[in-house]
């Protein structure tokens, strides 16, 4: 159970890492790193990129579930999601993904009854870029 937990830990970390790098090469306008890693990122957590890009905010969801009953893998699989949305050039798909961002950190915080400050000002951002395309 230990390994388990180190395991998800060192996964999160990684992940906030990998957030991390991605938002800047995007501030640089580096939009094939930034894809690059968001490829990778994904990959930490057992399925491919494109499971997580075409799947439901339920499916996704369910299967951090099944993998992290901690929840902790959430939050930055949402973050993620919306990092794809920011270099998506198709509005219809940057709203799809954002929804689908939104919605996973709504289960999120349905599921934990923890609204971090974190959560609440990823929130007002996805709100924000929703409301403006």
């Amino acid at each position: 159970m230990e390994y388990k937990k180190d395991l998800i830990m060192r996964t999160i970390q990684s992940l906030v890492s990998f957030i991390l790098k991605i938002l800047a090469s995007i501030e640089t306008q580096n939009e094939e790193k930034a894809q690059q890693d968001i490829n990778t990122a994904f990959g930490l957590l057992g399925k491919s990129r494109d499971f997580f890009l075409s799947s439901n905010a339920k499916a996704i969801f369910e299967y951090l579930e099944s993998i992290d009953d901690s929840y902790q893998s959430v939050l930055p699989v949402s973050q993620l999601i919306y990092c794809q949305a920011i270099i998506e050039n198709n509005d219809t798909e940057k709203k799809r993904l954002l929804r689908t961002s939104k919605s996973i950190l709504e289960s999120y915080i349905d599921h934990t009854k923890i609204l971090s400050t974190d959560a609440l000002k990823f929130s007002k951002m996805l709100n924000l870029k929703l409301s403006g395309l």
